[in-house]
């Protein structure tokens, strides 16, 4: 009887110890998953602000700025590193409706504006950076 409920005993502490490693486990997998949730929000934000600024300038002013490779600062996220983002025109492109002319004289009325961004979870590496990090990229047509 005492065989029997030591090994009863033994296999209740094995079942204890398997079920609180899956916890664990599950517990890591949803603190990633809400840091990665972090940073591709903040990420967003940043994206946002830089479409903002595209979007309070004129196209003259799009098609004579010359981009920096240096990273602006968007607005603070309490709890996060601060998410930043950078402008880059990309001169000569040409945007023409269907049925309009290509002559190589006319002038050009739009500007194209690259907004990129970057987000940062809230969990530090090792290294003091964060462990998470999303970058965005799109293409602003100003008109």
């Amino acid at each position: 009887m005492l065989l029997v409920a030591l090994i009863m005993l033994l296999l209740l502490t094995i079942i204890g110890i398997s079920s609180m490693r899956s916890t664990t486990m599950q517990e890591r997998m949803a603190g990633n998953l809400r840091d990665e949730s972090h940073a591709l929000q903040s990420a967003e934000a940043a994206m946002r602000q830089g479409e903002a600024a595209v979007k309070a300038q004129s196209v003259t002013h799009w098609q004579d700025y010359v981009s920096s490779s240096s990273w602006d600062n968007a607005s603070d996220i309490s709890g996060l590193t601060t998410p930043q983002y950078r402008l880059t025109t990309l001169p000569g492109v040409t945007i023409v409706k269907a049925g309009s002319s290509l002559e190589a004289g006319a002038p050009i009325t739009v500007a194209v504006v690259r907004v990129e961004a970057h987000g940062f979870g809230a969990v530090q590496g090792s290294d003091g950076n964060a462990a998470t990090t999303y970058q965005l990229k799109s293409m602003y047509i100003k008109r």
